[in-house]
């Protein structure tokens, strides 16, 4: 009996003892395996990739995702975000509420301020439309006054004096043909003093006031048009022409139906509408037919022209 004590004692040591070891092995065995995972990606059940967040950056084509996220932001940011665009978006809105001066304020904050933002041809397109609107038929615009119309008068006297043209007098004063003049009747005048910009690289024609933003007028065509720089000339004539390539005058039933004509000054080129018959001699730009009888009402021989090539 004296020896089972010692016996059980040393049982138990052993017990202990293995116990131990075994503990020991399945910790080793859980560590070793925390560690062979922490160096590969960890995969959900769904097949998601989840990346340790101890693990070294993931590298594609010698950029870490950090990165490559910081690129694609920027990108993404510049793309949505363009300078001028929130005007632009801002302008829109204000359009479709009904708030048009504010939208035009807008609008001519993007034009002047941020010429090459990708909206800004659109932006000037609804500022043309109420520009012109505005310069036509609003009785202050455009230096428009009242002319009383004195003894010995006629419609081209009237005109010459003036500075203005009988289509521009036409439109203006609201007529569909020029009746007889009356002593002390009162006429609209609008004063020409519209420059015309040949913008050659932008492919369209800007008529300023001033130096006050009006309208472009796209081209439909150019031929046969070189240079470089910039050239500064004169609106030599602005005419209208039957097919035979006769000219008629504002004051003809045929007006209105002739083919209108600008041509300018050195280098010497023509503007004309669509359906205008052109030669193989011919040298210019070639517009909607709606828009070069807009222009023969706003430009007069003399008007400053400047050609950017």
């Amino acid at each position: 009996m004296r020896y089972i004590l010692p016996i059980t004692k040393i049982a138990a040591g052993i017990a202990v003892l293995l116990g131990v070891i075994f503990v020991s092995h399945a910790v080793a065995e859980r560590f070793r395996g925390h560690e062979t995972t922490s160096d590969e990606e960890l995969v959900d059940t769904e097949g998601a990739i989840i990346l340790d967040s101890e693990k070294k950056p993931l590298v594609v084509e010698g950029e870490s995702i950090n990165a490559l996220a910081e690129k694609l932001k920027k990108a993404s940011t510049q793309a949505e975000y363009a300078p001028g665009e929130k005007a632009f978006e801002k302008a829109c809105e204000l359009l479709a509420g009904g708030f048009f001066f504010e939208a035009e304020q807008k609008l001519k904050e993007l034009n002047i301020n941020y010429p090459y933002a990708p909206s800004v041809f659109e932006a000037r397109r609804i500022l043309g439309g109420m520009n012109m609107d505005r310069f036509l038929s609003d009785p202050k615009a455009g230096g428009k006054k009242t002319y009383t119309v004195q003894s010995g008068d006629s419609y081209f006297k009237i005109a010459k004096e003036q500075e203005t043209s009988l289509p521009n007098l036409m439109v203006v004063n609201g007529l569909f043909s020029f009746g007889n003049l009356h002593k002390g009747a009162n006429l609209v005048v609008m004063p020409l003093h519209c420059n015309l910009v040949i913008d050659i690289p932008n492919s369209r024609l800007t008529i300023e006031y001033g130096k006050d933003f009006l309208k472009d007028y796209p081209f439909k065509k150019l031929i046969s048009t070189s240079g470089s720089g910039v050239k500064k000339t004169l609106v030599n004539s602005v005419e209208a022409l039957l097919e035979n390539a006769r000219v008629v005058n504002a004051t003809s039933e045929r007006f209105r139906h002739a083919h209108k004509v600008i041509q300018i000054d050195s280098p010497q080129l023509e503007i004309v509408g669509e359906d205008f018959e052109i030669d193989d001699a011919f040298s210019g730009i070639i517009l909607e037919r709606h828009q070069i009888e807009e222009l023969a009402i706003l430009l007069r021989k003399g008007n400053l022209v400047e050609i950017r090539y």
